[in-house]
């Protein structure tokens, strides 16, 4: 670092190498978290009660298949570099689309009652005068905007559905995306294939697009991919 380098601009780049730091240790503890979680137990699991299924087997064969042919064939990789690199806008504009897909069908097919916050908000649409539920809001009255928010879509569509609150969560979801994305398209334009690759992996995994009280806190898991995007 030069010493004429003014004190602003070494300022930011210590904060932004902070940043990057904290960033990355909090996604390998995730990691490191996830990777241990019961629920990725192979074979019989004491802990759970169940047992590896046929989608996740088939799930790491075609994952260890797909390592297996990048790792022994050169022509395969080339043909990855030319899919994935060369033609990567188109690549990863497909690829959201196609993540965007999953998610509705994912939507569609998942739409359970949620317990615990996301249920108590739920009820207050059509039970107000559940004793327990005002309890409820007499302690959490932090929620009250989320329950004010899903009343006037409920109030505007005439629906209190959970399907419905779901799809706009996956709305305000993939909407979040798309602002942080454009974002990344106003900073660094080079860096617009990396960053679309970067949501559409971590949106095919993003379970939370069924849980309605998030909705309009979604953009928590953009700040991070956007900060892991430099």
């Amino acid at each position: 670092m030069s010493p004429f380098m003014p004190m602003t601009q070494r300022l930011f780049k210590f904060g932004h190498r902070t940043i990057g730091i904290i960033f990355n240790f909090f996604i390998f503890v995730t990691l490191l978290f996830a990777i241990t979680s019961p629920n990725l137990i192979l074979g019989d699991n004491d802990k759970t009660g169940s047992g590896t299924t046929l989608v996740t087997s088939w799930l790491l064969i075609i994952v260890v298949a797909f390592l297996l042919c990048t790792a022994t064939f050169p022509s395969f990789r080339h043909r990855l570099k030319v899919i994935f690199i060369d033609h990567k806008l188109a690549t990863a504009s497909v690829v959201c689309a196609l993540v965007i897909g999953w998610q509705v069908l994912f939507v569609a097919m998942v739409h359970p009652p949620i317990g615990f916050d996301p249920g108590a908000i739920h009820e207050a649409l059509y039970n107000t005068s559940d004793p327990e539920l005002r309890a409820y809001y007499s302690e959490y009255y932090n929620n009250l905007l989320l329950v004010l928010i899903q009343h006037g879509l409920a109030t505007t569509f005439h629906t209190t559905s959970w399907l419905f609150m779901d799809y706009c969560t996956l709305i305000m979801a993939d909407l979040a995306a798309l602002f942080n994305i454009f974002g990344v398209w106003l900073l660094d334009k080079r860096k617009l294939a990396p960053a679309m690759y970067i949501h559409a992996a971590a949106y095919s995994v993003f379970p939370m697009i069924i849980v309605p009280t998030p909705m309009f806190g979604c953009c928590r898991l953009c700040r991070g991919t956007c900060w892991g995007t430099y």
